[in-house]
């Protein structure tokens, strides 16, 4: 099995377990649906957020160790998706005519970061093997 394979199987798990009702209706129709890296990394850590929040009104599933496990699998292919967002955002932006002015007040950071950011995450976004 690849790691793609695991991953995806990670996602699925998550979705099934911890998906908000939209993946989880999702999942149910199709087969093969998972969330994505990033949003089961996301229901992940609510999850295990939860262990020391205990749930009051028995809403949502006991986080389990498949539960952990599922996260550090999906981990890099979620920071690796997240930095794909971003670069796209960023690169879309000064297609649209921003200015790195612009476009750092938006993010709120000096201009030199911004551009020191970009070409960070677009390291970061090189293809994942």
């Amino acid at each position: 099995m690849t790691r793609r394979d695991r991953e995806h199987q990670a996602a699925r798990r998550l979705t099934e377990r911890h998906g908000d009702e939209m993946p989880k209706r999702l999942a149910e129709k199709f087969d093969d649906y998972a969330m994505g890296p990033l949003d089961g990394l996301i229901a992940c850590g609510d999850a295990v957020r939860r262990i020391r929040e205990p749930d009051q009104y028995g809403v949502f599933p006991p986080t389990n160790d498949q539960d952990v496990d599922d996260g550090l699998l999906l981990l890099v292919r979620a920071r690796w998706s997240f930095a794909v967002d971003q670069v796209a955002i960023i690169e879309q932006a000064r297609a649209n005519g921003r200015t790195w002015e612009e476009i750092a007040d938006l993010m709120g950071v000096p201009v030199s970061r911004a551009k020191n950011l970009l070409t960070q995450l677009r390291k970061q976004a090189m293809p994942l093997s």
